[in-house]
């Protein structure tokens, strides 16, 4: 008996550990459960690429047609521009200026670049996310001037291809001013003024 006794207490000894590890483990295994039950499920967040590419596109022609067509019935601003041109990276800063100031009141802004479509991604991109670029800007994608120009309405200006070209056009779609050089805010906002509700 005295044997059996001992034998008996030995093993309480050794289940007691087991029943204390067996209880911890349990308890670690709900608190985990519940964790992941209460930890919000955050959204997929968008990659900075897509983001920093997400107003940058390239046009063909058609794609050209449809931008225009949804300016109808606005006063509209095109300026076709490309980075590696000097005098339409310093008018930039202007244009900026004019969007901020008229998008809002119903102008209608088109920025078409004449980078190469290829470069979209190393070129256009950077320069609107490096220059702040709140509008959107549509690569003309092998697109000659002639055609542009036929799809933009202006053929019977003296507009031959060269960079930058600026077309105010009024809500019914007339050509009511253009510029082929840089152009500044001055004389942009003098322009446009007349041409929405309200001047």
């Amino acid at each position: 008996m005295k044997g059996s006794d001992r034998q008996a207490r030995h093993s309480g000894r050794r289940a007691a550990p087991r029943r204390v590890r067996r209880a911890l483990f349990v308890l670690a295994a709900a608190a985990i459960t519940l964790g992941c039950r209460e930890a919000p499920v955050e959204p997929p967040q968008a990659a900075p690429e897509a983001k920093r590419h997400a107003r940058v596109q390239v046009a063909d022609a058609e794609a050209l047609r449809g931008v225009m067509a949804a300016a109808a019935g606005r006063a509209t601003l095109v300026n076709i521009w490309a980075t590696w041109c000097g005098p339409c990276v310093e008018e930039m800063p202007d244009l900026i200026r004019v969007y901020r100031a008229y998008e809002s009141r119903g102008l209608a802004f088109v920025s078409l670049s004449a980078d190469l479509a290829a470069g979209t991604s190393e070129q256009v991109a950077p320069f609107a996310e490096e220059h702040a670029i709140p509008f959107a800007i549509h690569v003309l994608d092998g697109i000659p001037p002639d055609e542009v120009a036929a799809l933009l309405g202006v053929a019977e200006t003296d507009w031959d291809g060269a960079l930058p070209a600026t077309f105010l056009f009024d809500a019914a779609g007339a050509l009511r001013q253009s510029w082929f050089t840089a152009v500044d805010y001055a004389a942009l906002d003098a322009a446009i003024r007349p041409l929405l509700a309200g001047g």
